[in-house]
Order: C-alpha cells, then structure tokens, then sequence
C-alpha cells in the first residue's frame, strides 16, 4: 500500500483531484485539513513556536489558512494531540508521515 499527501492552494485545482481520486475503486481520500496550506508550516521550527499562526495564501481571493479541527478526529487525532505531535517532532516529514489514512 502507498500513500501520497497533496497539498495545494485554495482553487488550484486540489479539492477536485481529491473527487476524482475517490471516485476510483483504487483509492481513497481524506478530508481537506487546511494545515498544509499554512506558508509558516514550512519553516517548521518557527512554526513549532506558534502553530496557531494563520497565514495569508496568493489566491484569487483573501484567504486566511488556519486547520479544520472537524476533521481531525478521522486521522486519529484531537486539537490537544495535533499541538503535542507538533511540539515532539522536530522535521516537517515525520510531521506529514502521521496523517496516513489506515484503512
């Protein structure tokens, strides 16, 4: 089994990849985080400082990126939890290696 994150700006095209991609009976799709899309993400050490900081997104409207909490109860994990893993991993890969959908 393989998996691949995709991350991408608002209206770049993302979302309905993700459709097309759960539509196929050879994968599977996890709902949109909104954490991927925040610039301060990747530089992660200072993101570790703040990682409630909302970023400004190139777009074409004003975005303002910040997480959906709603959903991270599907990827095993609580707000709490999401603030603890953020503080115990020092890179950005492990960090993105636990939002792995274990079907």
């Amino acid at each position: 089994m393989k998996f691949a994150l995709i991350g991408n700006s608002p209206s770049s095209g993302s979302t309905f990849l993700a459709d097309l991609l759960d539509s196929s009976n050879y994968s599977a799709c996890g709902e949109e985080l909104g954490i991927f899309s925040n610039k301060h993400l990747y530089d992660f050490e200072q993101f570790k400082k703040n990682p409630k900081l909302k970023s400004n997104l190139y777009s074409l409207y004003f975005v303002r990126t910040y997480w959906h909490q709603d959903y991270f109860h599907l990827y095993g994990f609580n707000n709490e939890e999401l603030l603890a893993l953020i503080k115990n991993v020092i890179l950005l890969i492990p960090f993105v290696q636990n939002f792995q959908i274990i079907i």
